[in-house]
């Protein structure tokens, strides 16, 4: 657990968690929006996921807030693209997410005033044409750098994640972040990326530069 005055010292808490057991009783008390996005899920893996990721973010934002978990009710808002957690249907905290295998990576943005950020994680272990990739994914630039660590899966999973981080912090579609420099574009918008190395998962978490940020792991 967490130091609770620290973590609302901070804009944004990050955390990546492996294994997250879902409360039995979750399903049973999720709001009408949320069972929603629930029966889209076609698969058990995808509801599983689901489930974990919702429950993760309430636990915490229930802590954060002093509110029970099964009075915050989280939601996509279009608009901003990203989740919204609401209390009393009052929005309480930004939240951005991702999952890959058992992983599941969210950053809970905790500050009233709204910054730039995103997350993203994937697993380092997948069977990849990384070469192929980089040339898909990566702009020039890129792909010279990595092209002396292609066998890394570790490096080429930051270029990636970054990109998808990235994406969730500006709005851009990945489509055009491929062609440019990282670099350029966490310049041009005064942004910072946090990779990440943990287990079989890497990830990376961009936000606002002035932006202080907690990170937790939970196994």
């Amino acid at each position: 657990m967490f130091n609770k005055a620290q973590v609302l010292a901070s804009d944004f808490l990050v955390i990546n968690t492996i294994n997250y057991a879902v409360p039995s009783s979750l399903e049973h008390r999720l709001f009408d929006s949320e069972r929603e996005q629930l029966l889209l899920k076609r698969s058990v893996k995808s509801k599983l996921t689901f489930l974990r990721s919702r429950a993760l973010i309430k636990q915490y934002v229930g802590l954060c807030f002093d509110c029970a978990n099964e009075d915050v009710e989280v939601v996509f808002n279009h608009q901003e693209q990203c989740l919204h957690a609401l209390y009393d249907s009052k929005l309480v905290c930004r939240v951005s997410l991702s999952h890959s295998g058992s992983a599941i990576a969210i950053a809970l943005q905790l500050s009233e005033k709204p910054f730039i950020f995103g997350i993203d994680i994937e697993n380092k272990t997948k069977k990849r044409d990384f070469e192929s990739l980089a040339k898909t994914c990566l702009s020039v630039k890129e792909q010279e750098n990595l092209r002396l660590n292609l066998n890394d899966s570790v490096a080429f999973y930051r270029q990636w994640t970054l990109k998808e981080a990235l994406m969730k912090a500006t709005g851009q579609p990945l489509s055009t972040l491929f062609s440019i420099d990282s670099d350029k574009i966490l310049l041009a918008q005064s942004l910072t990326s946090i990779s990440f190395d943990l287990h079989e998962y890497v990830g990376t978490f961009v936000c606002t530069k002035q932006a202080s940020y907690k990170f937790i792991e939970i196994n």
